[in-house]
């Protein structure tokens, strides 16, 4: 991942300091078009967390070669209000699925803490379905240090040790 962001920068320099064409604005565009070509042929190569977090990379510099206005990431803790409020719709459903479509409806800038997914877990019946939502809603939680409260609803051991083991690679 270090060698990749080491050749865009590379390239980025290269490309400012060294360009054959006069203008400006050319100049800019041959730097996305080479961002496009690194994306296109070496992302591929690299596992799942290292291509977000590289695109992520890719993204904002193209923003600035653009001259857009970066956005910045304002992700937010589900708040105490609306957390009740999703509790309280979760509790009157019996369908797992329905709960974690609830759940997971917080969506990529959503965050949760871990004691608020807790009890929502405890409205589940299996270690199965709770797994499952643990392991699609984790890029969301706000405070993954406190995941020993989320692996404390398991009931078996053997799934919470798995899970443990799971949690400690991400």
């Amino acid at each position: 991942m270090k060698k990749i962001i080491i050749v865009i920068n590379l390239l980025l320099l290269c490309h400012l300091a060294f360009s054959e064409d006069t203008s400006q604005q050319a100049a800019l565009d041959r730097i996305i078009n080479n961002l496009e070509m690194i994306e296109n042929s070496y992302f591929k190569y690299l596992d799942f967390k290292e291509r977000r977090t590289a695109l992520k990379i890719i993204d904002e510099i193209i923003a600035m070669v653009r001259g857009d206005d970066i956005v910045i990431d304002t992700t937010s803790v589900l708040s105490d209000e609306a957390f009740d409020e999703m509790l309280k719709n979760i509790k009157n459903e019996a369908n797992s699925n329905s709960k974690s479509s609830i759940i997971l409806s917080i969506g990529k800038k959503g965050k949760i803490k871990c004691s608020q997914l807790k009890l929502l877990l405890e409205t589940y019946s299996f270690d199965s379905e709770k797994v499952k939502l643990i392991k699609n809603i984790y890029p969301q939680i706000a405070d993954p240090v406190n995941t020993v409260l989320v692996t404390a609803t398991i009931d078996s051991s053997f799934t919470r040790d798995e899970l443990n083991k799971w949690l400690a690679n991400q």
